[in-house]
């Protein structure tokens, strides 16, 4: 039994260690900043791809403007991240999931309009 609660003990430990974290390599900052601008500026093209090729939704350029905005928003939130160094890992994962989550909502939401 005690033998357990090392281990459990031991296992939080470095689960804490790990979310806790502020030191990151240059590479994964760097590679992260790359992956995630590329995303989201890759949504914004299949935005404005679908909005401008499609007859029906030239009426809603209002919505490719919008992402437009958004994208910047997200561009200046990577930016930060990649010079912050006091934001902890459980932090910085959440507000890329965020990033990646609004991305893929606009997507669909996008993609819907386009199939109408």
């Amino acid at each position: 039994m005690e033998k357990i609660k090392a281990y459990k003990g031991q296992y939080l430990k470095n689960l804490r260690s790990k979310l806790l974290n502020k030191n990151f390599s240059r590479f994964r900052l760097v590679s992260g900043v790359i992956f995630y601008s590329l995303a989201a500026l890759t949504t914004l093209l299949a935005v404005g791809f679908i909005i401008f090729t499609i007859p029906e939704l030239k009426e809603k350029q209002f919505i490719f403007w919008l992402a437009l905005l958004g994208t910047i928003a997200q561009l200046t939130v990577i930016w930060y991240l990649y010079y912050s160094t006091c934001i902890f890992s459980f932090a910085r994962s959440a507000i890329y999931f965020c990033l990646m989550l609004s991305n893929a909502w606009l997507s669909f939401f996008i993609f819907s309009l386009g199939l109408k």
